[in-house]
């Protein structure tokens, strides 16, 4: 360790010193909060460590002793392996790890406040929890303020369905396919809380299912008899949470604050859909999240027959969001027919002066999340290598700049100059990567390990980068990330097929041919609805004389 550095005081020198300074600074700003990045993966035991090593007391906390830590775990969520570092928490501050923390990096400290404040958790510890932790606290204060015994854990088993009840209720929201290509003059509608609103509106909670008394409705498809004599345990939790959000929303555009903390409550209200079919929930019951998703679909059936009757172009639509084309009077016509007929809020998130729908490269049938447009006088761009972290950043650059340039050019052009404009930056990166002069850093992949090296059966590059890491003394646990920079993608040997960023790497040490073919992979995401594929784009690069 040859220095440290807290916010813009700076101290080096042997370790012993380094730690007694930094010690000496932490007391003069005595602070309540202490933020790190990577503190509970990395610094806090690196420093506790050298703090050992040299014999030196380390105090982080108004208390010395560090909480003794445990070990990280990793749990598989939506179909991706999530790994949870160690906790180091601190005794008398709040340690608050930045990189280790979901809430705080959507609302900041004004969100993880407001969320520890509605779900009692302290907030040092909430910082390290998901979203369904704060709902699953939630729901627990709630029940417990009205006397219900709550269970140690999720005990409440599924009914029996036969296969046919089965296909039936087993089902998603409704997914539309998009057309495929650029659509000017798009609007996007939203129903805002969708699935929250759908819980709070139909009274739906394990104890309001299968109700025996005649005040009741049927869920649509299913038949499911919902009280409505008695509000459930979760419409209690959630309705205040929407219209909590709703007031913050409506202030957000004059304060930052409300904005973050109505960040937060948006993944809360997502999460709470989820938590009534999660496994693990105490208050999970399959049948009311079965029942949520039947009320979408209908409430997305009524909106959607509404937009066709109106003569409104329907290009896209997902669970609940649409994107149309048509008059604006129509559009206000169908929110107020569709509030009306469903009693939820259809709003207009705003016009995209256009928009890209992109294909699957499969089948070219039209991707539910992949696309980029113009929404006012801002660039959004969804599922597309630009956004996506395990990306290299010299492909993410050259996409962003791609659309950018998409973005100022493309309404003033024909098709085919605006085409060999926005291909501008592919050639530029095509000769740097030819030549070897691209920074070797920007080139590093980033990739979750999904298991351990051992159970990989094939030489992949993430199995080759852990058992180098392994060779390191370095263990990396599934759901932790490997980076690596791609040497030789043929060779299955586990030292020449990657190198990870550890080592020292240099431009002489990547794979030409495999960078060049992800630059052109890159490129024709852009590029391919208006017919320029991988191969039309490489002919047109390297026979270019611009």
């Amino acid at each position: 360790m040859k220095n440290i550095q807290i916010e813009d005081e700076k101290v080096g020198g042997d370790e012993k010193n380094i730690i007694r300074q930094l010690n000496r600074m932490i007391e003069k700003k005595d602070p309540d909060v202490i933020f790190t990045t990577g503190g509970d993966e990395f610094l806090i035991p690196y420093l506790a460590r050298r703090a050992e090593l040299n014999n030196v007391r380390l105090k982080l906390g108004r208390e010395s002793a560090l909480h003794p830590p445990k070990e990280g775990s990793w749990h598989e969520s939506y179909g991706r392996v999530v790994y949870r570092p160690p906790s180091y928490p601190l005794k008398g501050r709040i340690h608050i790890d930045t990189k280790n923390s979901f809430l705080y990096g959507e609302g900041r400290l004004d969100g993880l406040i407001e969320a520890s404040r509605l779900s009692k958790v302290p907030l040092q510890r909430l910082s390290r929890r998901s979203p369904g932790t704060l709902i699953d606290a939630m729901e627990i204060n709630q029940g417990l303020e009205e006397g219900f015994l709550i269970p140690w854990r999720k005990n409440l088993s599924e009914d029996f369905k036969t296969s046919k009840e089965l296909l039936k209720a087993d089902r998603g929201g409704h997914i539309l396919e998009p057309k495929v290509g650029l659509h000017k003059d798009v609007i996007k509608l939203d129903f805002a809380s969708m699935y929250p609103s759908i819980i709070a509106k139909y009274n739906l909670s394990p104890e309001t299912l299968h109700c025996t008394c005649e005040d009741h409705h049927e869920v649509p498809e299913l038949g499911h008899r919902v009280c409505q004599r008695k509000e459930g345990l979760i419409p209690k939790v959630v309705t205040p949470l929407v219209k909590r959000r709703q007031r913050y929303k409506q202030s957000s555009g004059k304060n930052e604050e409300f904005k973050r903390r109505a960040d937060v409550l948006k993944w809360v209200l997502v999460t709470c859909f989820g938590y009534t079919g999660y496994k693990k929930a105490r208050f999970n019951c399959i049948e009311v999240h079965e029942s949520i998703t039947a009320y979408a679909r209908r409430i997305f059936s009524d909106a959607l027959e509404s937009a066709r009757k109106m003569d409104l172009e329907v290009l896209h639509g997902i669970v609940d969001s649409l994107w149309l084309k048509g008059e604006r009077e129509k559009i206000s016509s169908l929110t107020e027919e569709v509030k009306e007929k469903t009693k939820l809020e259809l709003e207009e998130e705003g016009m995209y002066r256009w928009i890209v729908f992109l294909p699957n490269l499969t089948d070219g049938s039209g991707a539910a999340n992949r696309y980029y447009g113009v929404l006012g006088d801002e660039l959004e761009i969804k599922g597309m290598y630009a956004v996506r972290s395990d990306t290299p950043r010299f492909f993410r650059e050259m996409q962003k700049e791609m659309l950018e340039k998409m973005k100022s050019s493309f309404i003033s052009r024909k098709s085919d100059q605006m085409i060999e404009e926005i291909l501008s930056p592919v050639k530029t990166r095509w000769i740097e990567l030819k030549n070897r002069r691209v920074d070797p850093v920007r080139l590093l992949f980033k990739k979750t390990a999904s298991k351990s090296a051992e159970e990989y059966e094939h030489m992949t590059e993430v199995k080759s980068a852990l058992m180098q890491y392994k060779k390191k003394g370095i263990s990396k646990k599934p759901g932790q990330s490997v980076s690596y920079l791609v040497k030789d993608r043929k060779s299955r040997d586990e030292i020449e097929k990657v190198k990870v960023a550890e080592n020292q790497i240099t431009s002489e040490d990547y794979d030409t041919s495999y960078y060049e073919d992800h630059l052109f992979r890159t490129a024709e995401e852009v590029v391919i609805p208006f017919g320029w594929d991988r191969e039309t784009i490489k002919n047109h690069v390297k026979t270019s004389r611009r």
